[in-house]
């Protein structure tokens, strides 16, 4: 059928006739066959009103995938990297189950305790009032960890660079320590269907004594604030982990389900050479290093709130008559986000305060005093 001009301008008349009479319904709302002022200008303002949020949705979009994108780069960090006060802590490491090695998020050793990084004033026994800062930064990255089986037993490895800091505004009455270890850390675990729920408590606690191994080895630079005591180093470290001694699970405190102890102890040595020495500090007066360390973390969970916790090194040189040098630190702390260290995310926030007394590496001076800080965890 040919369609002649004058048609097509009918139906597009026609057309435009029903799409006028569906608006000039819309517009006369009183139904009266006449458009008042008041309905046109009515009208007018609720199109223009439709026509503003369409021009508004694309930034929006917009808007909201920039949010989406922080939130992935917040995410990334927190993956990736991890702030507390040290790397040797009390914890261990859960992946779901014995083949998973990818679920794993650090080792037994990275896996610490709830103790966060601190920002802290210092009164030190004898003298004036200083700020210290004492934090870890761990990079973990997911390439640098992997696993496999060993006669159906899994092991995983991973590779946590890590820079810890111990320094303040007076380092001679303070820990003065600055840290750039990049640990090699080798964790085996006997039998194939014993980890998941590792540090759960409600969990069935696994039929073995011993249900992890871990082995580190780490190249470490160590120096202190002013540069005078400097060192290089390989820390050799071994710790298990023991359900029923609380060694890296937590477990309840007589049958307390709100209070759980858990802590660690680590066996090993440091082998390596001074390339300079502070000649006043009470270090080894030979420039090689051959020490005994022993290590130990501890914390004790109450409820959601408060926990408590310590830390001890003992350090014993082996080419010097069995000089030791002993450091430790007892703290208390509330969290002021709580969360149950138990559901695998610690505690963000908190305050606490610490004594802290003993000779630490590298320069090994004397440190006895009290601190008063705010954590940070991540």
């Amino acid at each position: 059928m040919k369609v002649t001009p004058a048609a097509a301008l009918v139906a597009l008349l026609g057309c435009a006739a029903i799409v006028f009479a569906s608006d000039f319904d819309e517009i006369d709302t009183n139904h009266d066959g006449v458009i008042s002022r008041e309905e046109w200008n009515a009208w007018k303002k609720k199109t223009s009103q439709a026509e503003s949020v369409e021009r508004k949705a694309p930034a929006k979009t917009e808007a909201s995938s920039h949010e989406d994108r922080s939130v992935g780069v917040i995410k990334w960090i927190e993956r990736n990297f991890e702030i507390r006060q040290s790397f040797f802590g009390t914890g261990t490491s859960s992946p779901d189950t014995a083949t998973e090695f990818s679920r794993l998020s650090g080792s037994v050793a990275s896996i610490a305790s709830s103790d966060p990084a601190r920002l802290s004033w210092t009164k030190p026994s004898n003298g004036s009032a200083f700020y210290q800062v004492d934090a870890a930064v761990l990079w973990r990255p997911s390439f640098l960890s992997s696993g496999t089986q060993l006669a159906g037993n899994p092991i995983a490895w991973f590779v946590e660079p890590t820079f810890e800091a111990h320094v303040s505004s007076q380092p001679e009455s303070a820990q003065n320590q600055l840290s750039y270890r990049s640990p090699i850390t080798l964790d085996f675990y006997p039998g194939q269907d014993e980890i998941a729920g590792m540090d759960n408590p409600n969990a069935v606690p696994p039929k073995r004594f011993i249900t992890a191994h871990t082995f580190i080895i780490s190249p470490t630079y160590q120096t202190d604030q002013d540069n005078n005591t400097r060192l290089i180093e390989g820390e050799l470290f071994y710790t298990p982990t023991i359900p029923a001694l609380a060694i890296g699970i937590r477990q309840p405190v007589f049958g307390l389900s709100k209070v759980q102890f858990r802590w660690r102890p680590y066996i090993g040595f440091e082998l390596g050479d001074y390339l300079s020495e502070n000649n006043s500090a009470d270090a080894a007066s030979e420039s090689n290093i051959s020490r005994f360390v022993f290590r130990s973390a501890a914390d004790l969970s109450l409820g959601d709130r408060f926990s408590l916790s310590g830390s001890f090194v003992s350090r014993i040189q082996l080419n010097e008559g069995g000089t030791s040098f002993n450091y430790g630190e007892v703290s208390g702390q509330m969290f002021l986000d709580p969360t149950l260290p138990t559901n695998g995310e610690p505690p963000h926030f908190s305050i606490g305060i610490t004594y802290k007394k003993g000779k630490d590496a590298p320069d090994f001076a004397n440190v006895d005093s009290v601190n008063a800080w705010l954590g940070v965890r991540f």
